[in-house]
């Protein structure tokens, strides 16, 4: 469901990492995805951001990048506010930024 209402507010995700990141971030499962990506840490597993860029981000381990995805997501909007995540969410060079 938040694929659909981000798609028709703010478009089409520019990287999967950001509109798989907004799904989790915004899932209301009770799952904290900053703490699950705090455990992946400790655990040596987060998947460094640049090679979850492009389609690269299919290819990773589904356990470590939905949360790990979720986290930055939540983290983004927590400390640039919802109107640079929309910026951000569209970029077609997200790298540039």
């Amino acid at each position: 469901m938040t694929h659909v209402l981000t798609y028709q507010t703010l478009g089409d995700a520019s990287e999967a990492l950001l509109g798989e990141g907004i799904a989790v971030c915004l899932d209301h499962s009770g799952n904290d995805p900053h703490a699950t990506a705090a455990e992946l840490l400790q655990d040596d597993r987060l998947v460094p951001l640049s090679e979850m860029l492009g389609d690269a981000w299919f290819d990773q381990d589904a356990e470590v990048a939905y949360p790990e995805s979720g986290s930055l997501a939540c983290y983004l909007v927590e400390e640039y506010g919802v109107e640079s995540f929309k910026e951000i969410y569209t970029e077609s060079d997200f790298e540039a930024r």
